[in-house]
């Protein structure tokens, strides 16, 4: 058995030319695609330029809609929340004051001894 790592690797520096032609042609290849979005953009303007700049307004709408919605689901829950507290704390005052009552008609009438 052997030691994989200790092999010396034998390593092949790029050469440059073919690295800059590389590079040149994903430059190349990024620019076309550029240029295809401009063109699809200003064809889009010149033909409906309302409705092209419309869109982006309503995806705005849309996102302040649902962040609304959101917000106004929260402030629902926190309101049950606080409904629930406020039922809890108003039966146990009627359970209180039932047991109060009890207490003082049980206090008010005396045994009667046979």
């Amino acid at each position: 058995m052997f030691n994989i790592q200790l092999i010396p690797r034998v390593v092949t520096k790029p050469d440059p030319v073919q690295k800059a032609q590389a590079i040149g042609s994903r430059a190349d290849d990024r620019l076309a695609r550029l240029e295809a979005e401009i063109t699809k953009l200003r064809s889009a303007l010149m033909t409906n330029p309302d409705e092209t700049l419309s869109m982006p307004m309503l995806r705005e709408k849309l996102r302040l809609q649902e962040e609304l919605s959101k917000a106004l689901r929260d402030d629902l829950k926190d309101v049950k929340e606080q409904g629930k507290w406020f039922l809890g704390s108003m039966i146990a005052m009627v359970v209180g004051l039932l047991a109060v009552i009890a207490t003082l008609f049980v206090a008010r009438n005396p045994k009667k001894d046979a």
